[in-house]
């Protein structure tokens, strides 16, 4: 008989780019309406949280100058709805990857993270 404690997954909801630049900023989503989007982001976080599931929370930053994403702009930050919400790690990137120069692969492996959910915008990087 397997031992449950090696053959559950250990699971984390990796949220990405869930900024206000994408509602209605300079990188507005048309389709799925933001609002329906963001809402559908919100209760994955909600669920994830009630089930024990770890999340979390990767943000886009640019310079000051930069037309999105910009650091301390309204556009840069996390929309209310996410930002509101717990999380257990926060990953701030310069590049698409969420992994490239962040310590995500790095908090992932201490968690002993096995399985990943990814929800929000420019997931494909």
């Amino acid at each position: 008989m397997s031992d449950p404690a090696t053959t559950t997954p250990r699971r984390a909801l990796v949220l990405v780019d869930v900024q206000n630049d994408y509602d209605g900023g300079n990188l507005a989503i048309q389709h799925p309406p933001f609002p329906d989007s963001v809402v559908n982001v919100a209760h994955a976080m909600d669920a994830a949280a009630a089930a024990g599931i770890k999340v979390v929370v990767v943000k886009q930053m640019a310079p000051e100058t930069s037309p999105i994403f910009a650091k301390g702009s309204h556009g840069g930050e996390l929309h209310p709805e996410i930002a509101r919400r717990g999380r257990d790690h926060y990953v701030e990137k310069m590049l698409p990857s969420a992994f490239t120069g962040t310590d995500l692969e790095e908090w992932l492996r201490a968690n002993a993270i096995d399985t990943i959910t990814v929800v929000g915008y420019m997931t494909h990087n």
